[in-house]
């Protein structure tokens, strides 16, 4: 199951399966900052150790053919969340994966327009 979040606050969060895709396009810009594991505390003594790797596939339309890139690998129970800084724009297509044992946790937020100065306050 693919679940997309997007809060009014402006954080932004996506959960991917063990083995899933889940393709977003945008519609606003808005920064990547956390992977994360999901592991749950009644499992710990039963979850299996092993590599889930986090992938990103992006295109836009004017710049040629999807890429395929490893946002990073996570490991239980070594590495169970990675901090990321990876900026999206609108209109991109992104083909986020998970390709191991364990679901992932993709968070971030959205990026905010940046105010713009009125010309009579560049003057002052």
């Amino acid at each position: 199951m693919v679940l997309l979040k997007e809060i009014s606050e402006g954080i932004w969060g996506l959960t991917i399966g063990s083995n899933k895709v889940s393709e977003v396009v945008t519609d606003h810009p808005f920064r990547l900052t956390m992977a994360a594991l999901e592991i749950d505390d009644e499992d710990r003594g039963t979850v299996s150790s092993g590599i889930t790797r986090v992938t990103l596939k992006s295109s836009t339309a004017d710049k040629g053919p999807p890429t395929d890139l490893i946002l990073c690998n996570l490991h239980y129970p070594s590495c169970l969340q990675q901090p990321l800084d990876i900026e999206f724009y609108d209109g991109q297509t992104l083909t986020f994966g998970a390709k191991g044992p364990h679901k992932i946790h993709l968070t971030g937020y959205v990026l905010q327009p940046e105010p713009q100065e009125s010309k009579e306050a560049i003057f002052l």
